[in-house]
């Protein structure tokens, strides 16, 4: 009598096609079925996955990412410091498109529906120094305290002397704190860490909607951060003269600021030594 032969039992795995991915934008996932089974009278018979080699089984859930649909929110950071502090001025704040991510993506966004990237501020009139009881000083923009320009600076009298519009004091023997000053030293190395520092620095804006915080670089080129722009200074050709000092030609008419004993306490005569020596004398009557 012959022996019967069994073929061995050859459970596998098999698997499904993967699903699409969850969502239709930003990270999602993609699953299929997995089982294990094995061939039987010409047909597939799940059986346990205990059968199969449990080491070897297939992943279900695999990560995906869709961008087919998506769309980006705009972010706002918060408005600039006013431009003036009266009289109307101007303030600007960091628009940017962010993704699902957080990352700018500008062309995700409908421009006709940017948020607002400036708006007037301190709209309200200045007080002037014309209106006040002692009027003005000589800068038409300091308000006196009291009669004859009191409270008024005297630049003539301070340790640096006057700017060049003999009304401001200037802050060291190269003017500085004076319209005109220009800082000579430098390689031009010190912009460039700024806008460094700028693309390493972190900003801070928010869904106007939705309340939800993001961080991103200050520096991104696709942000508008005009608040953050640094004005170009226009080139200053100056005389060196000019420059550290109140010079005068012996043809011109020195103004009293430029004297040694500088102004009287009308700004306009010159004082003949110290303590407004030689000054007119003011009485009120």
């Amino acid at each position: 009598m012959m022996g019967t032969f069994r073929l061995p039992c050859n459970y596998e795995w098999h698997t499904s096609e993967w699903s699409k991915c969850s969502t239709e934008c930003g990270h999602g996932h993609n699953s299929r079925r997995v089982v294990c089974a094995i061939h039987q009278l010409g047909d597939l018979a799940v059986v346990d996955d205990g059968h199969c080699n449990l080491k070897n089984k297939p992943e279900k859930i695999k990560n995906c990412t869709n961008e087919e649909k998506c769309n980006g929110t705009y972010y706002t950071g918060p408005w600039s410091k006013c431009s003036a502090e009266c009289g109307g001025g101007t303030q600007y704040r960091m628009i940017v498109c962010l993704n699902y991510d957080k990352k700018p993506v500008p062309e995700w966004c409908d421009e006709a529906e940017k948020p607002p990237e400036e708006q007037e501020c301190n709209v309200e009139a200045c007080p002037t120094c014309d209106d006040s009881e002692f009027g003005c000083c000589p800068d038409n923009v300091t308000i006196a305290t009291g009669p004859y320009l009191a409270g008024c600076s005297n630049c003539s009298s301070s340790m640096f002397g006057c700017c060049n519009d003999n009304i401001t004091e200037a802050q060291s023997i190269s003017r500085e704190g004076c319209a005109e000053f220009v800082e000579i030293e430098g390689s031009g190395e010190e912009s460039e860490q700024f806008v460094k520092s700028r693309e390493d620095e972190l900003c801070e804006v928010v869904n106007d909607e939705t309340g939800e915080k993001a961080m991103i670089a200050c520096g991104n080129d696709t942000i508008d951060n005009r608040s953050g722009t640094i004005d170009a200074i226009e080139k200053l050709l100056l005389d060196v003269e000019d420059l550290f000092f109140n010079g005068t030609y012996d043809n011109e008419t020195k103004h009293c600021t430029q004297t040694e004993f500088g102004c009287c306490p009308d700004w306009t005569a010159i004082a003949e030594g110290k303590n407004n020596e030689g000054c007119p004398q003011f009485v009120l009557g």
